[in-house]
């Protein structure tokens, strides 16, 4: 008669290796992953902007005689508001119209970013009515930072923005300014 033994479960030099295998795995992913995630929050902080950017000019066209700001607010707690009333920081409650929106972001939103402007109108973009146009000279840009990782929001004089990166700091998917 014959014996036919069967393994059952792993062997402790199995265990090791598999661990082992697990923990390269994890230590090239990890990077990887915050590296990704930082560059997707630095593309949305962007994004956010322009959309309020746009929002300000639709709203600024609907009635020609009003002028609609956006005020950026630098610093460790940075913030903007877009507002067609007074905005003297970001703790103010700036509405936009009728309906009292009250529209904007800040590092609530985006924890750990930065926020440095460079603007020709002192901490505010100003969209008139006559069509959606800016009072910039066309070199306005907003910079967030995070972790290195830099991207850039430029403003030209006919209201359009643009999201890039500054040279040096070149994010996959977004072009360089």
């Amino acid at each position: 008669m014959c014996r036919v033994w069967f393994r059952r479960g792993f062997t402790l030099i199995e265990m090791l290796i598999s661990m082992i295998i697990l923990a390269i795995i994890i230590g090239i992913g990890v990077p990887s992953y915050v590296s990704f995630r930082d560059v997707q929050r630095m593309e949305a902080v962007g994004q956010t902007l322009i959309s309020d950017l746009q929002l300000a000019r639709t709203e600024a066209s609907k009635a020609s005689d009003r002028t609609i700001r956006i005020y950026l607010f630098s610093g460790s707690n940075w913030c903007w508001r877009v507002a067609d009333t007074a905005c003297t920081s970001c703790s103010d409650t700036c509405t936009l119209g009728s309906a009292h929106l009250v529209r904007g972001s800040s590092v609530s939103d985006f924890p750990n970013t930065g926020m440095d402007t460079n603007l020709t109108t002192a901490n505010q973009l100003l969209v008139s009515g006559r069509r959606g146009v800016m009072t910039s000279n066309g070199s306005d840009w907003v910079r967030f930072s995070l972790n290195g990782k830099q991207v850039e929001v430029h403003v030209s004089a006919t209201g359009n923005a643009r999201l890039c990166t500054p040279s040096g700091t070149q994010l996959s998917g977004i072009e360089s300014c």
